[in-house]
């Protein structure tokens, strides 16, 4: 797993994940894990601190009626498109 923060912008920062496979598996388990109990979260955190800025998300299940400030994006390369 691999997780890179960029900040093109002083108000903006761009965190990239790569996951393996069985990190994509993974993940998705405690999604689902937290979809089924919303008392439930937990954290993906970056392991290497040496020089470079550590992050650490936290995934929970957003309160009901809490205002949202995000959102999802479509893939972006349709699958069975070429580059």
């Amino acid at each position: 797993m691999r997780l890179q923060i960029d900040r093109p912008t002083p108000s903006w920062s761009e965190v990239s994940v790569e996951l393996t496979r069985e990190e994509i598996e993974e993940l998705i388990a405690l999604l689902r894990a937290i979809s089924d109990d919303a008392d439930q979260h937990f954290h993906l955190t970056s392991s290497s601190h040496e020089g470079a800025e550590g992050v650490q998300l936290t995934f929970a299940q957003e309160s009901p009626g809490a205002p949202s400030d995000a959102q999802l994006s479509s893939l972006a390369i349709p699958p069975g498109s070429e580059i």
